[in-house]
């Protein structure tokens, strides 16, 4: 099946028993992989009210028609399962060669159910599957597990790994493919870690996957490359990494700063990519059929931090800036290192980052004691304090148990008054993205099905230029205005669950710069080359509106309506300075998007899914679990 392997493979770790199932080119044309399919899935498996850390739970790991293929930042894969940090619809995606590998092994799809009596790991290799003993690794690093697996079974296989937090189900653990790439958001690590199941490894020995017009695929490709390699976006992300646009956040006045107390930090240029790349970087890696190599590997070998080394990879955008400017911390040393003891441990970045900040800010308010801290004095820049933190988390130890809940859980345990400095959204802690200097950020948050996510539609910023005409999505957009951004947020979104369900990386296409990087309009040639399917940019957007609305179906049967979608209130006041100073979302701004995007939708005005708008996307069985 071209584009497809046309298969999954199912582990009940209760039962012991694996098996493989058929899918139909009908289900792929409908839900097309990634998050549709896992969405479609769940949502006809899962009990609503399935506790996220018991056997009842399943995570599924799927691919998509452009995963293992030449396409550039096709190397990519999704996670999903019911949250245990946020107790609605958890996914994150990861990138680097697991995905395109587990397809090489013979499957488009895992789903893993049950819990083994002890822990183990899977082994998929060439269609054959198999559970295997893992005591042997429970208590071990990702690194060291992953080093452990590949000599037990094949050393080029591909390893998705937990480390100890997933084992002490950390609510925000990750799950690291590769040593160095995360499924880093809404604690599947710890789902994972409630089934004992250490990891799981894939090899297949067939590399090649069948295209249906392999000369016009080749001739995409060509074409693809040369505009990324004219592409400053591309080369930026090259040179320096995501980190590379920091100081320019910085000058926005939206760089995340002291909890989100202000949106600029003196220190950004010493924790930038520019600084990364004059000092630790050592080297630049890749996910499969990517140019760009926006991988950062860096190595400390002296001095407090020694010890970092490449395996782990190094610190993106998101660390930088939670162990950076959110913690008033300017040493880049520290920050690398405290991004490999996440790596190493296997937490969220993003999450660990936000649950210090608040730990300090309710510290430095006074709702903290150190009789709470077990001694601990909280004090912001402190890279010492961090690092200790963040091992404490990880350990479940002390006041890093508490923090390892979630900052929603740990606000409720510290009293009302901490509610108010606990950044999340629906659970999930916020990202390294100022919503009060880009209006549609405000929205995005709000609505995101997994909680607060800044990878879920685009940003204001990109779009200040071009727009995307064929799919009517206009430029020239002011990133302090709220008029006109539901219906941004809506288009752009349906491109990103498109992304997330090919399964792409968004950062060579048209959603990230529509100015330089692949338009849409070719990426649906791509996807007609690949699958020989008759596809146009307005089917790639259906695709993604398909999952969207599949995810929030999932989240309605959980009791999610219009009083979810909401953001901190930190975010209606003022911002204090920079070139963002004044700017807010008050509660009437909030409301505004909200209303254009239910009606761009065709929701209801609780932010519901109707069934004409689920019947006209081809999916209206779904409609008779909405309660």
């Amino acid at each position: 099946m071209p584009g497809f392997v046309g298969r999954l493979a199912r582990v009940d770790l209760s039962k012991g028993e694996v098996r493989e199932e058929e899918i139909e080119e009908g289900i792929f044309k409908r839900f097309l992989g990634g998050r549709g399919l896992a969405a479609k899935i769940l949502l006809e498996e899962l009990s609503p009210d399935v506790d996220p850390l018991s056997p009842e739970n399943k995570i599924v790991f799927a691919t998509g028609p452009l995963t293992g293929t030449a396409y550039p930042g096709s190397g990519k894969h999704i996670v999903a399962a019911k949250s245990p940090l946020t107790l609605i619809w958890g996914e994150s995606t990861s990138g680097g060669y697991w995905g395109p590998e587990l397809k090489f092994a013979g499957y488009d799809v895992l789903i893993v159910e049950g819990r083994a009596s002890s822990p183990v790991y899977i082994w998929l290799h060439d269609r054959e599957i198999e559970v295997r003993d893992g005591a042997h690794l429970w208590g071990m690093n990702v690194v060291e597990a992953t080093k452990r697996i590949r000599c037990e079974t094949d050393e080029r296989a591909r390893v998705a790994c937990i480390g100890q937090a997933g084992e002490r189900l950390v609510r925000y653990a990750c799950i690291i493919n590769d040593m160095n790439h995360a499924s880093g958001r809404t604690g599947l690590g710890a789902v994972m870690g409630s089934k004992n199941l250490k990891a799981v490894a894939v090899y297949g020995s067939h590399r090649r996957l069948e295209v249906v017009r392999p000369a016009e695929f080749r001739n995409l490709l060509v074409e693809a490359h040369k505009i990324l390699e004219a592409s400053s976006t591309a080369q930026s992300l090259s040179n320096y990494g995501t980190s590379g646009g920091t100081p320019a956040l910085n000058e926005l006045g939206i760089l995340p700063t002291k909890n989100f107390q202000t949106g600029v930090f003196e220190g950004s240029e010493r924790i930038s990519g520019q600084a990364m790349a004059e000092s630790i970087l050592v080297g630049r890696t890749t996910c499969m059929g990517c140019p760009i190599g926006c991988i950062r590997a860096v190595r400390i070998e002296e001095g407090p931090y020694k010890g970092v080394t490449e395996e782990a990879g190094g610190p993106q955008y998101e660390t930088v800036a939670a162990f950076g400017s959110l913690l008033l911390n300017d040493n880049l040393e520290a920050i690398a290192r405290a991004h490999y003891l996440c790596n190493q441990y296997g937490i969220d970045t993003i999450s660990t980052g936000v649950s210090i900040a608040f730990a300090i800010e309710c510290y430095e308010r006074g709702i903290l004691r150190k009789e709470d801290t077990g001694g601990l004095e909280l004090r912001w820049g402190d890279p010492e304090l961090i690092l200790k933190v963040v091992e404490m988390i990880a350990q479940r130890k002390g006041l890093g148990d508490v923090l390892a809940e979630g900052v929603r859980r740990t606000a409720k345990k510290f009293g009302a008054e901490a509610e108010r400095y606990a950044m999340h959204v629906k659970g999930l802690e916020v990202p390294m993205h100022e919503p009060r200097g880009k209006k549609a950020l405000a929205l995005l948050y709000a609505i995101s099905n997994r909680g607060a996510c800044h990878l879920v539609s685009s940003h204001d910023t990109p779009f200040a230029g071009k727009g995307i005409p064929e799919l009517g999505i206009e430029g020239g957009l002011d990133r302090f205005a709220v008029e006109g951004k539901g219906k941004f947020v809506k288009s752009t979104e349906d491109l990103m669950g498109f992304c997330n369900s090919a399964v792409i990386c968004r950062f060579p296409t048209a959603v990230l710069n529509p100015e330089e990087n692949i338009p849409i309009k070719m990426i649906a040639k791509f996807l007609g080359a690949v699958t020989g399917w008759d596809v146009g940019p307005r089917d790639l957007q259906t695709f993604g509106e398909r999952a969207v609305n599949l995810a929030r179906i999932f989240n309605v049967r959980l009791g999610v309506t219009r009083k979810d979608d909401t953001i901190p209130s930190r975010f209606g006041e003022e911002m204090p300075e920079g070139a963002s100073k004044g700017q807010r979302v008050t509660t009437a701004d909030l409301d505004l998007m909200l209303d254009e995007y239910y009606k761009a939708r065709g929701w209801t005005e609780n932010g519901i899914p109707t069934r004409r708008r689920l019947e006209a996307l081809e999916i209206g069985e779904f409609a008779r679990l909405i309660p």
